[in-house]
């Protein structure tokens, strides 16, 4: 399975959220086939424009994840925060139970977005301005899916998007608590604590 990985970090909450919303929305949108209907978006509060799907169903279900995740996040009163939001896509295949006889569906992932967030002190100053980590982020989801071409599966009658999860953890984790744990990548504090939602 194809791994992207993304990073953003700000201050400001409501930022951040923009940032992550705006990503998310513009991979699905990229995965989408060209059966539903694009529309162009700009940032809240960032000079950034993506495109993204003009689905209410789409654009109800990721705005959801990532407000659920940011909504939960609390601040501390020093350091900072630190969380993952992330996407994959898969395919479903049925298998036969010896047990029931009975299909099951077997998931095969073949691609993950991961997109870590840093949640800085208030005051504090990312060390790349906002509007720049966004359009690069964007401009790397661009690049990323041509990347991947030859990794997509093949697509079938009446799809419109590839199927996907989201992993949305239930609050930021602490920088310092964090920093004791080890050395693993950021989403790995929240192992057992994610929350997914399956589209069809």
């Amino acid at each position: 399975m194809k791994v992207n990985r993304l990073s953003l970090e700000s201050a400001r909450a409501d930022i951040l959220k923009d940032m992550a919303a705006s990503i998310i929305h513009s991979i699905v949108y990229n995965r989408a086939l060209g059966l539903m209907q694009p529309r162009e978006a700009k940032c809240l509060y960032l000079n950034a424009f993506f495109m993204k799907c003009a689905d209410p169903t789409y654009e109800q279900l990721i705005d959801q994840k990532v407000g659920e995740f940011f909504d939960n996040a609390a601040r501390p009163s020093e350091g900072a925060n630190n969380g993952e939001i992330a996407i994959q896509f898969f395919t479903q295949q049925s298998t036969l139970s010896q047990s029931f006889f009975a299909g099951q569906a077997k998931k095969e992932y073949w691609e993950r977005w991961e997109v870590s967030v840093k949640l800085l002190p208030s005051g504090a100053k990312a060390a790349v301005d906002e509007d720049e980590q966004i359009n690069q982020a964007l401009q790397s989801v661009a690049s990323g899916v041509l990347q991947s071409l030859d990794a997509v599966p093949q697509m079938y009658e009446g799809l419109k998007c590839y199927q996907f999860e989201i992993e949305v953890p239930k609050k930021l984790q602490q920088a310092q608590s964090a920093a004791g744990a080890g050395h693993g990548r950021t989403g790995s504090f929240f192992d057992g604590f994610f929350k997914k939602l399956v589209t069809n």
